[in-house]
């Protein structure tokens, strides 16, 4: 035999001994499964068995005395309910029971009077029975005698009673009450509707009428629109208007006056607080302005000038633009707005305006651009005079012409003349008719003595202006109250007047009204400046200017 003959052999042979060893495991396992199964069946084979020794007649009545203990001899012991009680599945189905065998109910007495120990059933073995004794959970002890005997363990008394009928079966108890079904849900009805009308539309605005209108004094308007309510308001750019009466498609108000000249948008609202509006609805102008008067009438191109206007209906706010002034279109400088009735403004000097006469402009501001103007009203122009000096005078040369600044100086013995020329001079006017200009010296001028004389044919003087110390030599001027305060003597040497109280204001020149003198009509070419007795400085003059 070869060698593989002899590995194939011994393959086959561990082969068949590996399929008996698992033959033999399966058949070892199958053994313990048969066991398993019988031990479970043996306590209830050995439950089927000792119920046959607990029966009782069918008719159910006990004819056990259980306050008879002569009858018991020992067998009967109180047992515990849960042994008596059969469990819940039914072993009935699961047992045939031997002939004659019976599965009796337990019998429960009740107590009487007093608790007594519980009720204990009386076995009736049959003779095919062969009993078991109990244990613990009561066993089936077997006695030598042909009679057997059970003797139970006692539990101790369970800590209450429950007691049962003793003729009747028990029955189940009754089950716990159900509680009776919720009502069922009652529909209650929906609170019927209230008669709430739907919100009104808001106002819608159309139109105004009248759309633009000058600001002096209440404007009527008529407003129209849509869904207007009672008791609506009406603004321009939230200033009120004086309500008349809201209309739904109909407003009547006023503009109050003084409103601010500008463009204005109107709003109107219901008592709802709903509102509408019309952008740029309304227009309000300031009113054109009114000039009655300016001063001066007449300047030179030497220096500029203060010019005050006199009028009315003058203002200084509204928008677009200011207020302002103008000679022909050229703007007048500084223009100051005094009041309603008065303005200021400043005449540019020589070099910005040609001579001749100027028609003078105001305009308001605010829309429209309210102007008002006087024709002619203002004339730019120049004079000459020829000076004549005697005495002691320096500078003489400096007293002519128009104001400039630089004066000249009158000692105790000198005399400056001044000639107009044929047919020109110093006229009687409406107001002022001439100035004279001392040199200027900040806040104003400090006034030296000096004498002023006029005169139309060069012979016959009359004397306009005499500041000597002496009271009653200044009248009609605009330094009048200096003349008379701070005395005696009231007219001081070098005497200090304010620029404000001067001509043009603020300016350094002292008016002088030939009307106040009082002066016979006529045009007046000559002007003679002296200094008077008891001065101590020189007597300094910048100009003699007349006026229209």
């Amino acid at each position: 035999m070869t060698t593989t003959d002899s590995q194939d052999s011994q393959n086959n042979n561990e082969q068949k001994r590996s399929r008996r060893d698992l033959l033999l495991f399966l058949l070892i396992l199958l053994l313990g499964c048969a066991c398993l199964a019988f031990m479970a069946q043996l306590p209830i084979q050995m439950a089927v068995q000792l119920s046959r020794f607990w029966q009782e007649p069918v008719n159910m009545l006990s004819r056990l005395n259980p306050d008879d203990e002569e009858g018991m001899d020992g067998f009967v012991e109180p047992l515990l309910p849960d042994i008596l009680t059969p469990p819940s599945w039914d072993i009935s189905s699961l047992l045939t029971p031997g002939a004659g065998a019976t599965l009796v109910p337990p019998i429960v007495f009740l107590p009487t009077g007093t608790p007594t120990v519980p009720a204990v059933a009386v076995l009736t073995p049959t003779p095919s029975a062969t009993p078991i004794p109990p244990t613990m959970t009561p066993t089936l002890v077997p006695s030598p005698s042909p009679t057997p005997t059970l003797t139970p363990t006692l539990p101790p008394p369970p800590p209450t009673f429950t007691p049962f009928p003793t003729s009747t079966p028990t029955s189940p108890p009754p089950p716990p009450p159900t509680s009776p079904p919720p009502p069922p849900p009652t529909n209650t009805p929906p609170p019927p509707p209230t008669n709430t009308p739907p919100p009104l539309p808001a106002p819608i605005v159309i139109s105004i009428s009248p759309h633009t209108a000058v600001n002096t004094a209440n404007v009527p308007v008529n407003i129209t629109g849509q869904f207007f309510q009672p008791l609506c308001t009406a603004t321009l750019n939230g200033t009120g208007l004086i309500m008349g009466t809201c209309n739904p498609n109909n407003i009547t108000a006023q503009v109050p006056a003084g409103i601010v000249a500008g463009y204005y948008d109107l709003t109107v609202t219901n008592p709802d607080l709903q509102s509408g509006t019309l952008i740029g609805a309304y227009t309000a102008t300031n009113p054109i302005p009114v000039i009655t008067a300016i001063t001066p009438t007449r300047w030179f191109t030497t220096t500029n000038v203060t010019m005050t206007i006199d009028g009315a209906n003058f203002r200084n706010t509204g928008a677009p633009g200011a207020l302002r002034a103008d000679l022909n279109g050229t703007a007048l400088q500084n223009v100051n707005y005094m009041g309603p009735t008065r303005l200021r403004a400043v005449v540019p000097s020589t070099g910005m305006l040609p001579l001749g006469p100027y028609t003078l402009n105001v305009t308001n501001p605010g829309p429209t651009d309210p102007t008002g103007s006087l024709v002619d009203g203002f004339t730019l122009d120049y004079y000459t005079t020829v000076v004549t000096c005697t005495g002691t005078v320096q500078l003489c040369n400096l007293a002519g012409g128009p104001p400039d600044r630089n004066p000249a100086g009158i000692d105790a013995t000198g005399v400056i003349t001044l000639d107009f020329g044929p047919g020109n001079g110093i006229t009687n006017g409406p107001g002022p008719d001439m100035v004279f200009y001392e040199r200027p010296n900040p806040p104003g001028i400090l006034l030296d003595y000096i004498h002023i004389e006029l005169s139309d044919d060069g012979s016959t003087w009359y004397s306009v202006f005499n500041w000597d110390g002496i009271l009653g030599g200044v009248v009609g001027t605009n330094i009048q109250t200096y003349a008379t305060t701070g005395g005696p003597p009231e007219e001081e040497e070098n005497e200090p007047i304010l620029a404000s109280d001067l001509y043009p204001p603020p300016g350094w020149g002292i008016t002088i009204d030939i009307d106040a003198i009082p002066l016979p009509p006529s045009t007046y070419r000559y002007v003679r400046l002296t200094r008077p007795a008891g001065a101590t400085d020189l007597a300094e003059i910048d100009s003699i200017q007349p006026l229209p």
